[in-house]
């Protein structure tokens, strides 16, 4: 005989959020140093700190700020604004004037740049720039590839890996091709410096992989951003593959123990101030925007928080 019957319970599941918070503090340092550098890189709205201890008050006014932006309408008209081309920009419409391309290859180029950001990367995609154009995806990638020819080298890629592999496929050096195999394949064990994965897949010796992470270093992560003093390398490979940095220190001290974290290299990250100033000042009226920024805030909160509680926590 068949049944119904109903019965209450309760479970206990684990936010997203939090899942993400214990992977953080499953890191060992270098991976999360990794992890930190990836996340300012695809998030404007991270930038670094030299200052340990970030003053509270004002990062909670800065942040703030980017909030009223998101929040607020724009009061004064757009008439009255004073706006100006970014560098990276204007150089790359006066390459597009020296460029092969012409009628409507040109508007098309035009629209792309104009969505380059100053890092040097593209903020949308092939099919969102064709569904506001009204053309076929393959024309948006067909001009892409011709601005993705333009300098610096690799200006215009969507994402970090065909950032370096633009820049690789343009380099005519030694271990330009194991280089780029290790990135189209092998890019998750490159960052976490699982090296053996790497020269088992692609068949390589350690030297040859040596060589090819060392070119990888000579490349730009930040292809917009053409001081030399703002980048210091993307990876290093040590000499001693097995080499391990202890997220621990545990010492001696007459008869008491001392426990130090080793995580001093860390980045110390917050809320970019200059995009807060941007949004504070600049053109707010374009609504367009403020769901990627609210989006980027929301995820640049969350990363700071889930570090910050990390030394107490160990």
């Amino acid at each position: 005989m068949l049944r119904l019957s109903q019965n209450l319970s309760m479970q206990q599941r684990m936010a997203p959020q939090l899942i993400q918070s214990l992977q953080l503090l499953q890191m060992s340092t270098l991976e999360l140093e990794l992890e930190i550098k990836q996340q300012m890189e695809i998030n404007p709205l991270l930038e670094e700190t030299l200052d340990a201890v970030e003053d509270g008050e004002e990062q909670q006014t800065e942040e703030e700020a980017l909030t009223d932006s998101l929040e607020e309408e724009a009061e004064e008209p757009q008439e009255n604004r004073i706006t100006t081309m970014p560098p990276l920009v204007e150089q790359l419409y006066e390459q597009l004037t020296l460029s092969d391309l012409s009628g409507a290859d040109v508007e098309i180029a035009e629209f792309i740049i104009g969505n380059i950001d100053d890092r040097g990367y593209l903020t949308c995609s092939a099919a969102e720039v064709a569904e506001a154009l009204g053309i076929s995806s393959q024309d948006v990638e067909r001009n892409l590839r011709v601005i993705q020819g333009f300098d610096p080298p690799g200006v215009g890629a969507r994402d970090l890996q065909e950032c370096l592999t633009i820049q690789l496929t343009q380099r005519d050096e030694p271990g330009r091709d194991a280089a780029i195999r290790v990135i189209r394949y092998h890019w998750d064990d490159l960052t976490k410096r699982r090296f053996s994965r790497i020269t088992t897949g692609l068949a390589i010796t350690n030297d040859d992989l040596k060589t090819a992470v060392e070119l990888i270093e000579k490349l730009q992560p930040n292809p917009g951003i053409t001081s030399t003093s703002d980048y210091s390398g993307l990876l290093t490979l040590d000499t001693e593959i097995s080499h391990v940095i202890p997220d621990l220190i545990v010492e001696k001290a007459g008869e008491d123990w001392i426990v130090s974290l080793t995580d001093g290299t860390l980045p110390s990250v917050r809320v970019n101030s200059d995009y807060a100033k941007l949004l504070r000042d600049g053109d707010r009226g374009k609504d367009e925007i403020k769901p990627y920024v609210s989006k980027k805030l929301g995820a640049a909160r969350w990363l700071i928080n889930a570090i910050n509680p990390r030394p107490a926590t160990m």
